[in-house]
């Protein structure tokens, strides 16, 4: 980090908070094993759960659609 930083002409901590920022906004994906920021984390729980809910949505849907036909 601090090479390419001093090789970009910018401050170590400017490029860290850029790749932060990044790895948060789920621009750049971080390589299985490596430590993930708080937000990072968070971004790929949350994305995770939403596809789990998505799933389930559509499940829902598709029982009541198959109920309602039923009861007509």
């Amino acid at each position: 980090m601090t090479d390419a930083a001093r090789s970009l002409g910018i401050d170590r901590g400017l490029l860290q908070t850029w790749k932060k920022r990044l790895i948060a906004e789920g621009l750049v994906v971080v390589p299985e094993g490596a430590t993930r920021t708080n937000e990072g984390e968070e971004l790929h729980r949350l994305r995770k759960e939403n596809a789990r809910l998505r799933q389930e949505r559509d499940i829902l849907k598709k029982a009541a659609a198959y109920f309602a036909s039923e009861s007509s």
